[in-house]
């Protein structure tokens, strides 16, 4: 036999085989057929449930997995008739409708766990005009489940099926019509072929409940060159476990798309991003997001909605970004640990601005900054503002921002076709008040109008032209670079936030105000100082409502007081060039660079200033001689100069080992420590000021301290702990106590004298000298390096509080080895002076210069070491060295004594001095 005719008897075989299975199939399905009929009903009334077309063979059971279920024109169903399916699960394996009278399939569900499941083990085959209905919409009351690892058909002609699930990861799920459901496509696993169909969904969602580590169902969406149009696509959750192929069209208001998992980047085509609220209400706002998809790679990402998109997280262009309407604010959000970082390899495409256009806003929310990432080529952006988004790519690429603006900490780009300013001119036609927004209420300066309200590169002149007073409504953010008001005539501007609408004057470049001008801030709103340059404010004063600062490259400077009734600094650098500032409360947010020059400014804060809450502000301060007076200071910053607390009620510095010139408590509320704390001086302002330091920390005083409180009611500094001793420190020196200051548990560690002539000793003090020096006439020099004839560089006390009374006046003087904390030193006798007698106990190296003459009784130099430099030492009686003691004259005229004695001591007389003894 030949091969040809030994093949073609084979396939003969085969062609029988096959037909005898086929029609053995045909007969078996044919056989498992049910029909409905009878017209309305429930599906669980077996009466209409027959094995013929319109017969009356009646099966005595509901369908199953087993049966093919064929509604069809001898049904008895019209256009009013309705088969209900009640609670509970059913099964068919095909389900073929092909009455097209319009009837009703209601599934009746009405919660969870009295639900309807249809379980299709098949085919899904329905007209075009069959109505679905469920009697409850939520995905757990109702729902069409493709069920059986196995090839399902489904030709739906668009009918709404409202709730499907895709439920085995073996089936196959092919489309061979436009696909509808209003609620919610749920897609557990398997593989879903659109074959070009059109899909429709309220909610795309692509779960299986299985999380790591068990391994998630294999899911593979065929897309093909399909359009698919949903509120919102979720396939957050699916663990590398989704693929989705073609180059498909996603039409959805909310994108969320699969993370890179195990290296498993995922891929789309085309994304259009469609209209989606601004405020969500609900949740975290950080989590108000249109688009999330970590590390995903997106061929075009295109955007059709108005207002703010939110795009979260990492994630790569190749081909194009293109917004479509103009003024939409495209924000990147970096909040909650996501990345900060989106790379675009392709080409943004930004709408033209023309007349009234409004630029595209591309902006950084919820962290520090954005960075747009390109690792070669050019990346060009026209007609936009950007907001703290930073440029960053390889060697030789280029990142252009044509006829834009800069703000914030936006760098790395290079300006092209820089936009010019327009001047406007506020005039309310009727000299009433009026709404910013309302293009008839604006002039151009110099006469004439354009139709437009002032952008964010136009200047705003409020002259004494302007007429009307000036409404900003909630819900909008009035915008110009310069905002210039030399009208006199009392305007007031309002602010109309309401509680959930902000209200919003956003000033970019330099701002003023003359004295007369009114600012009124009603519920949520904010004047927003944005930039990315340098800005003069000089507000003179005027009262502005909630303002913010915010742009890392931009920089402030006052040229007058400046008050508000809270202050934000988010980003940038706050120059108060010495001007006073007042306000209710001061923050910084956000951890972006944030520097202030405080000069020699009154900063007011009648609440809490929030200088900086964490380590990672990103807060530096050149405090300068500034004084910032606060109801409570809260700050990892902890160098400041002089810094006031008038706290009524305790409060408790915050964990840092503060370093200040002076605190001083004007509060009558206890402040407490919870570390270390350096001043050169604690002052207590307040009757019943007082400081607790906690246990174990030391509070160093550098200069001293002033009470400036009563006897009944005096400054207290004492321990946190009752019984429990803390420590007063002294770098070098003395510490004098000047007023009534009330001490308990107090151990005075330093190595001078502690000199409280005024404290009260309220238990369980150690080292704490309370002499006021009442019972001696003698003086000690506690001046350092000082004028002789300085009365306060004198002491009643060795080492304690100055005294008034005239050093000429002392039997004594006393320079001691607590007169001096660093060596050498020199005291300066400004004029001819006399004294009595002079006694030197000091062991520091100590010059006494003397302009023109001193006159002593006797000097003793008991073992200290005294140095006499410049005219006339004249010694009535004698000049006494003993041991240890050293004496020397380096003088251009003469030291003169009576008598000269030296009992182991030394007397040096250096080169062009002379010592006359007169009685040898």
């Amino acid at each position: 036999m030949s091969l040809v005719a030994r093949n073609t008897l084979n396939l003969s075989r085969y062609i029988g085989v096959f037909l005898i299975i086929l029609m053995f199939s045909i007969s078996s399905y044919a056989q498992n057929a049910v029909y409905w009929v009878g017209g309305s009903g429930d599906w669980t009334d077996t009466n209409h449930w027959v094995k013929n077309s319109g017969g009356s063979n009646i099966t005595g059971e509901i369908p199953n997995e087993d049966y093919i279920v064929i509604i069809d024109g001898n049904s008895g169903l019209n256009s009013g008739s309705t088969i209900t399916i009640p609670p509970g699960e059913y099964s068919v394996h095909d389900l073929i409708v092909t009455n097209t009278s319009g009837f009703t399939l209601l599934f009746n569900g009405t919660s969870i766990s009295n639900d309807v499941e249809m379980n299709i083990f098949g085919d899904l085959d329905l007209p075009s005009n069959l109505s679905v209905e469920f009697t409850s919409l939520s995905t757990t009351s109702n729902a069409w489940r493709f069920v059986d690892n196995t090839f399902h058909t489904i030709h739906t002609r668009n009918t709404d099926l409202i709730n499907v699930e895709l439920v085995s990861a073996g089936a196959s799920y092919s489309l061979n019509s436009h696909y509808t459901t209003s609620v919610q496509t749920r897609m557990y696993g398997g593989t879903w072929n659109t074959n070009g169909r059109t899909v429709n969904a309220g909610k795309l969602l692509f779960n299986d409940g299985i999380n790591p580590p068990q391994m998630s169902l294999t899911k593979i969406f065929n897309a093909g060159s399909s359009t698919i149009n949903c509120d919102s696509w979720d396939s957050r959750l699916t663990y590398g476990s989704l693929t989705v192929t073609g180059n498909h069209f996603i039409n959805t208001a909310k994108f969320v798309g699969s993370p890179v998992y195990q290296g498993n980047q995922f891929s789309f085509y085309e994304i259009r991003l469609l209209e989606y609220p601004d405020n969500p209400t609900g949740g975290s706002i950080v989590e108000h997001n249109n688009f999330e998809c970590t590390d995903c790679l997106i061929e075009n990402l295109i955007i059709e909605d108005t207002g703010r998109t939110k795009l979260a997280g990492k994630f790569t262009i190749n081909g194009k970004l293109t917004v479509v309407n103009e003024g939409v604010s495209v924000e990147f959000s970096g909040g909650n640990g996501r990345s900060n970082q989106v790379t675009l390899n392709g080409i943004v495409v930004t709408p033209s601005v023309n007349g009234c256009d409004q630029r595209t806003v591309f902006k950084n929310v919820h962290n520090d900054f954005t960075s747009l990432m390109r690792s070669s080529g050019t990346l060009t952006i026209s007609n936009a503002v950007l907001e703290n988004i930073q440029a960053s790519g390889g060697a030789g690429t280029n990142f252009i921002l044509s006829n834009g603006v800069l703000q914030g900490s936006s760098t790395g780009w290079s300006l092209q076709n820089t936009p010019n300013a327009v001047d406007y001119l506020w005039f309310s036609p009727n000299g009433v008040q009026g709404d910013w927004d309302d293009p008839t209420n604006w002039m151009l300066v110099g006469g004439g109008s354009n139709g437009c309200v002032p952008s964010i590169v136009d200047d705003v002149h409020i002259s004494d032209e302007s007429k009307g007073d000036i409404r900003i409504p909630p819900n909008y953010t009035a915008e110009c670079r310069d905002f210039l008001w030399t009208n006199k005539d009392g305007i007031t501007l309002t602010l109309d936030g309401t509680s959930s609408l902000k209200s919003v004057l956003k000033v970019t470049g330099d701002f003023y105000t003359d004295p007369s001008a009114n600012f009124v801030g009603a519920n949520w709103h904010e004047v927003s100082f944005s930039s990315a340059t340098n800005n003069a404010i000089s507000a003179n004063d005027v009262l502005l409502p909630d303002v913010s600062f915010s742009g890392d490259d931009g920089e402030w400077n006052l040229e007058s007081p400046f008050s508000a009734d809270e202050i934000e600094f988010i980003g940038g650098q706050f120059n108060s060039a010495g001007e006073d500032v007042t306000t209710d409360y001061w923050s910084c947010i956000e951890e972006n660079p944030k520097h202030f020059v405080f000069n020699s400014s009154h900063i007011v804060v009648n609440g809490e200033m929030a200088l900086s809450r964490t380590t990672n502000s990103g807060v530096t301060v050149s405090a300068g001689t500034s004084l910032i007076t606060c109801e409570k200071l809260t700050s990892t910053v902890t160098n400041l100069y002089d810094v006031q607390l008038n706290n009524a009620s305790s409060r408790t510095l915050d964990n840092y080992a503060y370093n200040f010139n002076s605190l001083i408590l004007k509060g009558i509320g206890q402040v407490n420590t919870q570390n270390d704390l350096t001043v050169k001086d604690l002052v207590f302002e307040a009757n019943g000021s007082s400081l607790a330091l906690d246990m174990g920390e030391v509070l160093t005083i550098n200069g001293g301290i002033i009470s400036n409180t009563s006897s009944g009611n005096p400054g207290i500094l004492k321990s946190r702990v009752n019984g429990t001793q803390v420590d007063i420190d002294k770098v070098a020196g003395n510490i004098c106590v000047l007023g009534y200051v009330s001490f308990e548990d107090i151990n005075a560690a330093l190595s001078g004298v502690f000199n409280a002539p005024l404290g009260i000793d309220a238990g369980n003090n150690t080292d704490i000298n309370y002499d006021n020096g009442t019972s001696t006439s003698d003086l000690y020099w506690i001046g350092e390096s000082g004028s002789w004839l300085v009365n306060s560089n004198w002491s009643r006390v060795d080492g304690g509080c100055p005294s008034t009374k005239d050093p000429k006046n002392a039997p004594n003087l006393y320079f001691t080895s607590n007169s001096f904390s660093t060596s050498p030193a020199t005291v300066t006798v400004p004029s001819a002076t006399t004294a009595n007698d002079v006694h030197f106990l000091n062991s520091d190296n100590l010059t006494v210069n003397v302009t023109i003459n001193l006159t002593p009784n006797n000097i003793y130099v008991n073992g200290g070491y005294a140095n006499f430099t410049g005219k006339l030492v004249t010694v009535l009686g004698s000049t006494t060295v003993q041991s240890s003691g050293f004496l020397t004259t380096d003088m251009t005229n003469t030291y003169r004594t009576n008598e000269l004695e030296s009992s182991g001591g030394a007397v040096i007389v250096r080169s062009g001095s002379y010592i006359n003894v007169l009685r040898q």
